[in-house]
């Protein structure tokens, strides 16, 4: 019996968004939602899935959109426009994260995240950053607020710990193989460990085509997760989906 996280990230992120992760967990088999708090649609967002029966987190961003922080305080994270710098730029080191801003900026998102939700997340995590300082500010404030922790994996193990668990994680798209492929690899391996799945449902939009270098593979995802013969194939399996 395979335990499987099928975690949908970017909830907020804009409307065309919003409106795929509802229909993959209304529709699909998605249980667990990353809020981007700093978004312009995240309130938006949280309205459509508020009602439903899943594990929602923080997904703390700092690569897309504006900050909720003051942004004299953040300088290291923020173009010239008042908005994050783009993921490829952190990536290719043209800009340095501080250590002190990157708390700044996490803390004012979970206090956001309160704002919005009226309760704390079930889990925090990164969106796409996977700087050093950025990592540790993260596990600060997990701490300080007593939050799980869904980290990034090392480069020699994509497992991670999640409060007292250790679990497997897995992108939802790779290339060559399509959504379903992915899906089948885990849930057919023989390994004993959770395995979680990270998905980026939706459908797009203008402002999704602008803002984001993930795009295609949102609609192919989305279709995946809300076809009734894979649900059946899951259930073959005996797939628990947690």
């Amino acid at each position: 019996m395979k335990k499987i996280i099928a975690r949908a990230d970017d909830l907020g992120y804009c409307e065309a968004i919003n409106l795929g992760i509802y229909k993959s967990i209304h529709e699909g088999f998605i249980k667990s939602v990353g809020l981007m708090s700093n978004m312009k649609d995240a309130e938006h967002g949280y309205s459509l899935i508020k009602n439903e029966n899943i594990c929602l987190g923080l997904h703390v961003n700092i690569s897309a959109g504006k900050p909720i922080s003051d942004p004299k305080k953040i300088t290291s994270l923020i173009n010239k426009n008042g908005e994050f710098h783009k993921s490829a730029e952190y990536k290719a080191a043209l800009t340095d994260i501080k250590y002190e801003e990157a708390l700044i900026e996490i803390e004012a998102q979970y206090f956001r995240f309160l704002d919005i939700t009226g309760k704390k997340p079930a889990y925090m995590d990164a969106h796409a950053i996977s700087s050093n300082n950025f990592l540790k500010a993260l596990e600060f404030v997990s701490k300080k607020y007593d939050l799980k922790l869904a980290s990034f994996p090392n480069s020699k193990s994509k497992q991670i710990k999640i409060g007292n668990s250790y679990v497997n994680v897995n992108s939802g798209s790779q290339t060559g193989l399509t959504p379903f492929d992915c899906l089948k690899k885990i849930a057919e391996n023989e390994n004993n460990h959770i395995e979680m799945i990270v998905y980026h449902p939706g459908f797009l939009d203008a402002y999704i085509m602008r803002n984001s270098s993930l795009n295609i593979p949102r609609v192919f995802e989305l279709e995946m997760l809300c076809d009734p013969q894979v649900k059946a194939y899951l259930i073959e399996k005996e797939v628990v989906l947690i």
